[in-house]
């Protein structure tokens, strides 16, 4: 049976296309960081898992139901942080502040959509870059954010491994 690995997710605006810009910019020649290219940007929902292909038109019915109940949703105050594991690979993120209408947007969304119900409350960010091991002297950008983060657009994605890293392919947009 063909299945497909999914995620609900919500579709960047030009404030955060821009704050990937210039962390991208301020930290170009550094090789131990991977930028996450401009059309994989997102701030995630819920993974929704490998799911056969017959659910699908399902799952982007509910979705609808779902996302015209909850648009838009308000975020703010962004900043750049670098999520680190115990490893030293990490991630670097734009992180907004939590919020409880997103919070119940993606317990909602992972308890109707998902296969599974996040253990812990959900940080709204965006990964801008992933590295094995950062520098002692990398510092994130200084630089003062001051947008509000008005989400419109969500969308559920297919997400495809390849070679070359992941490709997210969006399934359906909903406004």
């Amino acid at each position: 049976m063909e299945q497909k690995r999914l995620f609900a997710g919500i579709a960047p605006d030009i404030h955060i296309a821009k704050a990937a810009e210039i962390l991208q910019a301020q930290h170009s020649e550094l090789s131990a960081i991977r930028f996450v290219p401009s059309e994989n940007l997102h701030l995630t929902l819920a993974f929704l898992g490998n799911r056969p292909v017959q659910e699908i038109p399902d799952i982007i019915e509910r979705a609808e139901t779902i996302f015209s109940l909850h648009l838009p949703i308000w975020l703010n105050k962004p900043v750049y942080r670098i999520m680190q594991h115990s490893d030293g690979s990490g991630m670097i993120w734009l992180q907004f502040e939590p919020r409880d209408c997103f919070t119940r947007l993606c317990m909602i969304t992972a308890k109707h959509l998902g296969n599974s119900h996040p253990d812990k409350a959900p940080l709204p960010h965006v990964t801008l870059a992933r590295f094995q091991h950062l520098p002692s002297e990398y510092a994130l950008p200084k630089v003062h954010l001051d947008f509000e983060f008005c989400a419109k657009q969500l969308v559920v994605y297919e997400s495809l491994l390849t070679k070359q890293g992941a490709q997210y392919v969006p399934l359906a947009t909903f406004q």
